[in-house]
């Protein structure tokens, strides 16, 4: 889900951010996507879901996926504004490759970063609401 919505969410926000637009091809193929998302979530007959737990599970996969769409697209702009000031020049296959490298080291940096404050701040909110052990005699 994370994977096919990260898609879509790029799109809109392309379009927003950097006006990009899309054609009638790509529009209907994220639809074709949208559409294969929602069959693949709707719950079928007889099947017992656990809401709170698939709701959860719902809201962080849509986190994922604007994670990794806003991060497409911010690196897209960016190759943007580097090559407006003249400071990016490719010339062939093996700088388009180098570049890309670069870019995702940078995106796996902010990530490692982003998932060692939530399991920092999961730490201390452990602490701070857990309620003091026992210690046996």
């Amino acid at each position: 889900m994370a994977q096919c919505l990260a898609a879509p969410i790029a799109g809109v926000a392309e379009w927003w951010w950097l006006g990009t637009t899309l054609s009638v091809a790509q529009i209907i193929a994220v639809s074709v996507i949208l559409c294969g998302i929602v069959y693949a979530l709707a719950p079928t007959r007889g099947v017992r879901l656990h809401r709170p737990g698939f709701i959860v599970g719902l809201f962080f996969g849509v986190l994922a996926a604007m994670g990794q769409g806003f991060g497409a697209v911010l690196s897209r702009k960016g190759y943007l504004v580097s090559e407006a000031a003249g400071e990016m020049v490719v010339t062939g296959v093996a700088d388009s490759i180098l570049m890309g490298a670069n870019t995702g080291y940078q995106r796996l940096l902010g990530g490692i970063g982003l998932v060692a404050a939530f399991y920092l701040g999961s730490l201390i909110c452990q602490r701070l609401y857990s309620p003091p052990r026992s210690i046996p005699c």
